[in-house]
């Protein structure tokens, strides 16, 4: 149960950051046609899915927005050297308990008291 709570925190924070650095971040952005990338081919449910979010976000940001389906991505990027995180269930895991390790000092830093 503490592991939650301390995900939720970090969750959070990250929430909190982010929201306050959207307003200045934002003020020019999009410029352009904004490429959303699908990582599966076309007609599967992930590419109806980013159809539909990439549709309304054109209509929020006014800009084109255009989906492209790259099935091969994963390999793409393995073969320039870099680590698809997540590629497994135990890397990703790995991750995932790497980051909590890195928060929760973070909170703790902090003073921040989960209950």
């Amino acid at each position: 149960m503490k592991f939650f709570r301390v995900l939720a925190c970090v969750l959070g924070l990250c929430t909190l950051w982010l929201g306050a650095a959207a307003p200045a971040a934002a003020q020019n952005y999009p410029k352009g046609v904004v490429k959303w990338i699908v990582p599966f081919p076309p007609g599967g449910p992930t590419d109806v899915v980013g159809r539909i979010v990439a549709q309304q976000l054109q209509e929020v940001w006014g800009q084109p927005v255009l989906v492209e389906n790259k099935p091969d991505v994963k390999a793409r990027l393995e073969s320039m050297g870099l680590e698809v995180v997540g590629s497994t269930p135990e890397q990703f895991e790995r991750f995932v308990r790497t980051e909590l390790v890195k928060w929760a000092k973070v909170i703790k830093a902090s003073n921040i008291k989960v209950d």
